[in-house]
């Protein structure tokens, strides 16, 4: 107001969203991405905690959960980054707030898998093949092993069934036993007794 020739302005708060880098300042300027502030008249505005995120052209003022598949692993992100092969995130904001669990992709544990990035979870490996821990493919067993399940971290040898089983193919569920004339096994086939 104007009274008596002293001129004195009148100064408002920045609203929710934006802030006032130095006071009495003529504009309020936007959170940056990555950054927040849900109260008016900040002069800085919060970094997003690691899990969280902020796009710049986001209506919302306040940081979002990575979603399901992704991470930030650090302070600020504007955008969370998929997950690779190998890794997975099943987080979302809905079922557990807690910042910090989305900021890591998990390794699938061995028998499993992941190819692709934007994983939620990882696949079993199947019969015959194995993967070790945060693996983006399964390999199949070698001749002389099996795996009889899906999800296993290991093959096992035929050898350990017995003398007479083996299996001569890459990625079998069984071993085979060998036949009257060539009992005993070689791991990967059959060779008769010898005296």
């Amino acid at each position: 107001s104007n009274i008596g020739g002293n001129f004195r302005p009148y100064c408002f708060p920045c609203a929710a969203g934006f802030h006032s880098p130095t006071q009495g300042a003529i504009f309020c300027v936007k959170c940056a991405s990555g950054t927040w502030s849900n109260q008016a008249g900040q002069q800085k505005c919060d970094l997003c905690s690691r899990g969280m995120f902020r796009e710049e052209e986001s209506p919302k003022i306040e940081c979002d959960y990575c979603p399901a598949g992704y991470a930030s692993i650090a302070e600020g992100e504007r955008r969370c980054n998929e997950c690779v092969g190998g890794r997975f995130s099943n987080f979302t904001g809905e079922t557990t707030p807690i910042p910090m669990l989305y900021s890591i992709c998990d390794e699938c544990k061995s028998g499993y898998f992941s190819e692709k990035g934007e994983t939620t979870s990882c696949s079993p490996c199947p019969s015959g093949y194995y993967s070790e821990s945060a693996s983006k493919t399964c390999k199949h067993c070698q001749p002389g092993q099996y795996a009889p399940f899906k999800a296993t971290p290991a093959c096992k040898l035929c050898a350990e069934l017995g003398t007479s089983k083996y299996t001569q193919d890459a990625g079998q569920t069984n071993c085979q036993t060998c036949g009257v004339s060539t009992p005993l096994s070689i791991g990967t086939g059959c060779r008769p007794l010898t005296l």
